[in-house]
């Protein structure tokens, strides 16, 4: 029989909060078949008019989604995600979903700022095999708790 693992289920809830996240942002959130570190390519919408019709920009903003649901809201990354991350040519989104308690979640995210590049570089020239990141790194999304 197959099982499915707490990780995945957690997972699974922390990308369909980055799509509800994403398209209150004006994000047309869009799930990487084959996911190497960015798990989303948005598209960006602009602001619907009167009639309820929106542009579609030809803007595109990747998304590296990580879910969680210990105590403290954090989470890991690989030498190889941040590699991926800084060699990007397309404006970055980290995102945490903290998902502690059903049906609650808290959702912060952290564009590749030159400070979060900088933090990334440093790990990958340290020894360090992963980076931990908080929730107090980035930024907290204020209308996230369903």
């Amino acid at each position: 029989m197959k099982r499915g693992s707490v990780g995945q289920r957690v997972g699974d809830k922390g990308e369909d909060a980055f799509r509800r996240f994403g398209s209150r942002m004006g994000l047309l959130p869009n799930k990487v078949e084959k996911d190497y570190g960015t798990d989303f390519l948005c598209l960006v919408e602009t602001t619907p008019d009167r009639a309820g019709s929106a542009d579609i920009k030809g803007d595109l903003i990747g998304a590296f989604v990580r879910a969680t649901s210990g105590r403290r809201p954090r989470i890991t990354v690989s030498r190889s995600d941040a590699g991926h991350l800084l060699e990007c040519v397309y404006p970055m989104c980290v995102v945490m979903v903290h998902r502690p308690d059903e049906p609650e979640e808290s959702i912060y995210f952290r564009f590749l700022d030159a400070s979060f590049m900088q933090k990334l570089t440093e790990f990958l020239n340290s020894s360090t095999k992963t980076l931990t990141i908080v929730s107090a790194d980035l930024l907290p999304d204020r209308k996230s708790v369903v």
